[in-house]
Parts: structure tokens; sequence; C-alpha cells
């Protein structure tokens, strides 16, 4: 694929693969009847407002099993035969004039790469003529049959289990999501002065994208400027960048579902000044070293540990704490500048499965994404903390108080023999200043 060449659409062979997936983490985690099958329900069409649409969005689960992006659907999966049966809407005269011809059943059933295909009318006809004994299915919105045990828990966990592992074709569907959005950074960090607005940057990366086929981004972009880029989960994005500031972006497209989620920071007229560094180079250091330790039967909390050291000796030595290393580690004084996690695992959701093994094993795709904050309100209640406020350096945090924050992310997956950063934005201060004037 070259730089320029739009994604237009995925190796849907690679849901046959999901399925398969689940139906064998199915049937090795229970007594499953040999009459049974899965059963899911796709998502449905929202509004906006009014009479609306909102840009339709397929469920994450049912995404996983069929690639499908269209609403209304519902899926079966035999059981013994892993054979599947997608079920679409019909399509009436008044939806074709204002929507479009209709896709033939034949003409899905090839594009999706799946066995059968069948109107949704006829899903109790379908599931009744087979017999079934038994069905699995999701809890939120389960479906009846008659003479059928239907099962809401069991397939939870199949579907969080097989989502936890990529397989080889979904990691390149992932490295070409990451591709695009790294690119996307870097046009940020080109087009980025000081007098812009922060939505004018978010806009951007939605445009830049979006010319490339990824219509979705995986979640609401931050793009925070100066004291806003020390608001975790700022979405406002409303302020005018200043000359001095630092720009925090966190930004990710997605694919088929498929998320990519990068952090950079940056400064503003391109040029780090020597408090900057200061600030950016704790974040660099720990982010850099989490990552070389991030390998197959590496213990996930090990790597939080480090990270948690890192970032600690990262302050002691830039004079913004003060005591022994035991004590700031007792008193967790890192939460005072890094009041989140280490990382999560990415995939069909940003913030993907739940389930979070304590060991990291090939396939599985995680962030690293630590960071440093002047956060206003935390620094306000540790000034009132009478346990931690003896450990700040307050002279020093002050003059930062409009400094915002850093944070580094990168998308990591767990290789045979170690790991593969799938994000390539530049993250060398030499480089970010390079790419700021190009």
């Amino acid at each position: 694929m070259s730089e320029f060449t739009p994604l237009l659409s995925p190796d849907y062979s690679l849901f046959k693969e999901n399925r398969n997936k689940v139906v064998s983490n199915l049937v090795s985690s229970a007594s499953t009847s040999a009459n049974a099958a899965i059963f899911l329900k796709g998502g449905k069409a929202q509004k906006r407002n009014s009479d609306v649409d909102l840009l339709f969005r397929q469920d994450s689960n049912f995404l996983y099993l069929t690639g499908c992006d269209y609403p209304e659907c519902s899926i079966s999966i035999d059981i013994t035969s892993k054979e599947a049966t997608l079920f679409v809407p019909k399509t009436s005269t008044f939806e074709e004039v204002w929507n479009g011809k209709a896709e033939s059943l034949t003409d899905i059933q090839n594009k999706f790469k799946i066995e059968h295909v069948k109107h949704t009318e006829n899903i109790q006809e379908h599931l009744t003529s087979l017999k079934y004994t038994h069905l699995y299915t999701l809890g939120a919105d389960p479906i009846t049959l008659e003479g059928a045990t239907v099962d809401t828990t069991l397939l939870e966990h199949a579907l969080k289990e097989a989502r936890l592992y990529k397989s080889e074709k979904e990691i390149e569907l992932m490295q070409a999501v990451s591709k695009i959005s790294s690119k996307a950074h870097e046009t940020l960090m080109k087009r980025c002065s000081p007098g812009m607005y922060e939505f004018q940057l978010e806009s951007l990366f939605i445009h830049e994208v979006g010319f490339l086929g990824l219509r979705h981004c995986a979640y609401l972009s931050i793009v925070g400027a100066g004291s806003n880029g020390s608001v975790l989960h700022y979405q406002k994005n409303n302020c005018q960048i200043k000359e001095n500031d630092m720009v925090l972006i966190d930004a990710g497209a997605e694919f088929c579902g498929y998320a990519s989620d990068i952090t950079r920071t940056f400064p503003a007229n391109g040029k780090f000044t020597d408090d900057q560094k200061l600030v950016y180079n704790i974040v660099l250091n720990c982010q850099k070293k989490c990552i070389e330790h991030i390998k197959p039967k590496q213990h996930w909390n090990e790597v939080v540990k480090l990270a948690r050291n890192l970032i600690i000796q990262g302050l002691i030595d830039t004079g913004f704490v003060k005591g022994t290393m035991d004590e700031l580690i007792d008193k967790r004084i890192d939460r005072v500048f890094m009041p989140h996690g280490l990382g999560h695992f990415l995939g069909l959701d940003v913030h993907d499965t739940v389930i979070f093994p304590q060991i990291l094993l090939p396939g599985m795709v995680v962030t690293v994404e630590p960071g440093v904050y002047f956060n206003s309100r935390i620094i306000k209640d540790t000034k009132e903390d009478e346990k931690l406020k003896g450990f700040i350096n307050w002279d020093l945090v002050d003059k930062f108080k409009d400094f915002g924050g850093v944070r580094i992310e990168d998308d990591v997956v767990i290789t045979e023999d170690g790991h593969k950063v799938i994000t390539s934005v530049v993250k060398e201060i030499a480089d970010i200043e390079a790419m700021c004037k190009a």
C-alpha cells in the first residue's frame, strides 16, 4: 500500500477466522450441546436528532464475527459445522428511493465471504428448522426460541478471549490504520502554529484520515493546548493556541472497527524551551524503557511498576519532588503527576476487551502511554494534603501551573520474540522540531 492509497475494504476472510476462534473457545470452555448455535444481533441505526441519522458504527462483537457494517442485522453460527448465516433487513421501495439500490443476498454473501445470507424476517424459521436445543447469545437483547435453552453468559467470555489475541490479518489491518493515523499526526505537527484554534487541528486530523478512507475516529479527539493538556479527557477543543504552549493531541482513526490510539505532545511554535524539554524527557525516557520491557510472558504489573519508578526518578532528578525514592513510592507521589494507568488493550474498541491478564502473550496489542501533568485540581488538593504536600517543590511546580502536560502514546504488538511498535509518529525532540519545520 502506497502512502496515499485509501483503505477500501478489509480481507473479509479474517472474520471467518474470528468466528472459528470464538466457536473453539466456546466448545473448550463448556460442555456445549452438539445441536447448538451462536446467535448475535448487530447494532441499530441511531438518530442524531429529529430525522437526522448518526453515522452508523456497528456493534464491536458483531463486527468481529462478520465485518458487516450494516444496521439491523443478525448472525447465527452452527457450533458443529461452524457455518454462519447472516440475516439482513429486507429493503422497501421507499428505502431504495431514499438510500439507494439494495444489494442482493448473493452480493452480500460474496462481499462478506459468509456461507449463507437470509432476510431478518426468516430468523425464527431458520433456527427452528435446524431444531437447535441450545443458543449462545449475549444478555443485552437475547433471542427466545421454542424448545431451546438460551445461555447469555458463556458467549461473552468466548468473545473476550478471542478478541484478546489478534491474528496476523488483524494485526496487518491495525498496522494499516496506524500508518494513516501516524501520518495525520505528523501533518498536524507541520501545520500547527500559534494563533490557530484547537478545533482546527482536530478538523485537520479528521480530514487527513477520512481522505484515506477512515470515516470513523476511534474516539473523540483530544487537542489540548497549554493548561488544557493537563485534562486527561479534554474534548472541548475550542481554545486558541498561544506562542509558548505545548500542544497535546490524542487522536486515532479506525477501519472496520479496528482502532489506533496515538498521543503526541509538541511545542506550538515548533521549538522546545528548556522547561518543555525538562518535562518531555521524563515522559520520553519512561515510555521508551517501558516499551523495551514489552515481551512474551512479561508480567504487565512489572512494566507498570517500572513506569512508576521512572516517573518518580525523573521528578526527583528535575527537582519537582523531594524525598527518598522509597518515601515517594510509598506515598504514590507519581499519582500527583500521572493520575492514570500505563496503558490498555487495543482492538475493535479503543479500550478493548476488559479481560486484563497479568502475563503478556503473543498476539496481544497494548498501548504504552505515560505522562506528566500539572493539573490544577490535583495541585490544589495536594497542597491541602498534609501527607503529601511536604514532598513537592512548590516553587518549581507553581512555575509550571499553566504548562499543561505531556503524554506520549504508541500501540505495541506482543510478538513471539518480543514486540513491534505499529505507530510511527516522530517523538525524539530533534525529530519533532524538524517535523514542525517541514
